[in-house]
Order: structure tokens, then sequence, then C-alpha cells
């Protein structure tokens, strides 16, 4: 008799923690769906951070490609458009700017670090400034922020200004990969910019250098975030410099779309099935 209330007295506590089990996990499920919910929602927003790759810039072409490699990413691009007129106020000067950039980390901190960035260039872009001293005004600005979070932001900044004879284009780089300029007789070269990701230094001890570069009608610009660099395959090969440039060298010259879609398949017969594991960001841009 002793033994059957046991029994019974030990069914009966069992019961009640199946209970108990069934109920929290009735709960985290709940909470796994809220959160799904959230990061998809966050994941919307982030992407209409981003513009839309219509910048309608006068015969100049732009082509953009971000993937982030979670559902929250880190990597960003911005432009902005600006109208000068000249003394005799009968004619406007159209000069342009770009900027690729980077956040350090993943998930939830990179992604409000992105935000606080696109944010930040929107807000200083409209001075005018030369891309160097640009840059140096961006660190300013994110440094109180990244003090805190010891988070960086590598940025690659670019203005151009439009001529009878081509483009002009003036960059400079914050810790990001370095601008990659392919000549519209296939030849290629890394701009000569680099320079400390912003937020490293709160004050940099070294200005930020840019470049001059002149692109004549067919040649062609690419703005890259590191991911690009450091896709890897199955074999854990890292794609690289090297495969970057010579992707580019092949890629076809009739659009930035076209060599946006070229360099991309390249890149992704190379990923295979392996994992991205950092944000991929590339614009183009075709005199």
């Amino acid at each position: 008799m002793r033994n059957h209330v046991m029994i019974s007295e030990l069914q009966q506590q069992l019961e009640a923690r199946v209970s108990e089990l069934q109920t929290l996990t009735s709960s985290l499920q709940r909470m796994t769906a809220r959160l799904q919910s959230e990061l998809a929602l966050a994941h919307d927003v982030q992407q209409h951070l981003l513009p839309a790759c219509d910048f309608d810039w006068a015969d100049i072409q732009v082509a953009c490609y971000s993937n982030p490699a979670n559902e929250l990413g880190g990597d960003w691009y911005a432009n902005y458009t600006f109208c000068d007129h000249l003394n005799d106020g009968e004619h406007d000067v159209l000069h342009y700017s770009i900027a690729v950039g980077d956040v350090s980390g993943k998930g939830m901190p990179a992604a409000l670090l992105m935000a606080v960035s696109i944010t930040s260039f929107h807000a200083l872009v409209q001075q005018a400034a030369p891309p160097a001293l640009f840059l140096e005004h961006l660190n300013h600005a994110l440094r109180d922020y990244t003090r805190s979070t010891r988070q960086n932001c590598a940025v690659v900044y670019a203005g151009l200004q439009r001529r009878s004879d081509g483009c002009m284009v003036r960059v400079a780089n914050a810790g990001g990969v370095a601008p990659l300029v392919r000549r519209s007789d296939g030849t290629t070269e890394w701009a000569d910019v680099f320079g400390l990701p912003l937020g490293v230094l709160l004050e940099p001890t070294v200005p930020y250098l840019e470049q001059t570069l002149c692109l004549h009608p067919g040649d062609q610009i690419v703005l890259m975030s590191d991911g690009v660099i450091e896709l890897k395959n199955v074999a854990g090969e890292m794609w690289g410099f090297g495969r970057t440039e010579q992707a580019i060298h092949n890629g076809p010259s009739a659009s930035a779309a076209a060599l946006l879609d070229h360099l991309c398949t390249e890149m992704t017969a190379f990923q295979g099935a392996a994992e991205q594991h950092d944000d991929l960001t590339i614009v183009i841009i075709q005199v």
C-alpha cells in the first residue's frame, strides 16, 4: 500500500514537472517567435537605410550590392548630390559623393553603429568638405559613441565631379579596402589611400590622406568592404585581393551593373557551400 502511495505521488510530481516544462517550452517558443519577428523588422529597417541604386547621376552609372552575413549587419553605403552655381549664375556644376562603411562587430551593436554612421554622414556631407577632411569630421562625430562601445568604423569616401572628358574623383580611406580602378582598356590599379578606421583614436595623430583619380569614358571604380576580400570557400581559402582584381580585370565593361553581376557570380562560385562569415558590400561606378 505504501509503495502504491509513493508511486502515485511520484507520478503526480512527474506530471507537474511535465506541465511546467510544457509551459516553459511554450513561453520560449513565444519569445523566440517575437525575437525573430523583431530581427526581421530590424533587418527591414536596416535595408531601408541604404539608398536604392537609382542615384540619377548625370552620365555616371552606379551599381550597388550589400548582403549581411546575419539578420543584422554593419556594412553600409550612402551618397549625396551637390549642385554648385557658377559665377555667371547661368550654369550648374554637379558633383557627387559616396561612401562605403564597415562597422566592427556583429549583430545589434554593429547595426546601431551603422545607423549612427549613416545619420552622421548625411548630417556632415552637406558641408562639402574635401574627402580627407570629411573623414576627420566623421571621426569626431562618431568618437563618443565608439569610445563607449569600443567599436570602430572603416570608411572609404569618394567625391566625384563630372567633366566633359570624364570624371575627377577624390578618394580618402579610413581603414577600408582601397578603391580599385578598372580602365576601359582592362588595366587595373588600386588607389594609394590608407588610414586608421574611424573611432580607433579620439584624435587622429596623422591626417587622412586623399588621392585624385581621373576617370575617362568607360573607366570604372570599385568600392568594397573587406567581406569581399575575406570571403572563404569550403576549403578555407580566402578570395583575397588577387582574385578580386582578376575578376574585375576579366569582367565586362558594358556597364557597372554587368561588372557587378560578373563579380558576384565569380564570388558565389568560389564560395560554394561555405557559410558567409562577414557582410559583403560592393559599389561600382562607371563613367
